[in-house]
């Protein structure tokens, strides 16, 4: 008899991404006061074809091996999210997009730091996520350590409305927010079966 750890199934790990990134949207639904029109997961990176002037996308950035992973029966990953701000620019001639993008740009950072104080270290949100985790799956194994900021975009880009699969010629001001470090320690089943 040969000794075999049970992973656990792809959807009990990717319970762990998944609702961390509704445990996000949920904070800033119900802490931040984004209304849901404004604030939504997109697992795509790609927004609805109607948005508001703001609008918050929470989207996946995967995640990795943590410090305690081992082969010897603990699942130990790190979760990333990346958050994009985004703001309408509206449909102007190019030789005016430079002042446009000028005085929305304390506007976007307005939201960037808005994002950053409600979903950096914060344990409420773990505990939100646990417990959706919970609900889900009926497991108690949820995340240990909090999501941490990690990086804003070195500058804002402008996408137009075709690039971010929006309808409409309006361009728009992105900056993306980058957090990471979400560990969530998980143990593979100690069921004793044939190995292969």
């Amino acid at each position: 008899m040969v000794a075999t750890l049970t992973p656990p199934t792809i959807s009990e790990s990717y319970a762990g991404e998944k609702n961390l990134l509704l445990g996000c949207r949920n904070r800033l639904w119900e802490v931040a006061g984004y209304r849901q029109e404004q604030c939504d997961v997109e697992y795509d990176e790609h927004v609805p074809s109607i948005v508001p002037d703001t609008y918050i996308a929470i989207c996946p950035a995967g995640w990795m091996r943590g410090p305690v992973h081992s082969g010897g029966g603990v699942f130990d990953f790190l979760y990333s999210v990346d958050v994009h701000c985004l703001r309408k620019i509206g449909n102007e001639a190019r030789d005016r997009l430079r002042n446009t993008f000028a005085l929305r740009l304390e506007s976007i950072n307005a939201e960037v730091e808005k994002v950053i104080m409600f979903l950096d270290f914060s344990y409420d949100l773990m505990q939100a996520v646990n417990e959706l985790i919970e609900t889900e799956t009926g497991s108690t194994e949820g995340f240990v350590e909090p999501l941490r900021f990690s990086s804003v975009d070195s500058r804002p880009r402008v996408v137009s409305g075709d690039q971010a699969a929006l309808s409409g010629n309006d361009a728009f001001m992105v900056r993306t927010v980058r957090f990471d470090g979400a560990s969530r320690i998980t143990h593979r089943g100690q069921e004793w079966e044939g190995l292969h």
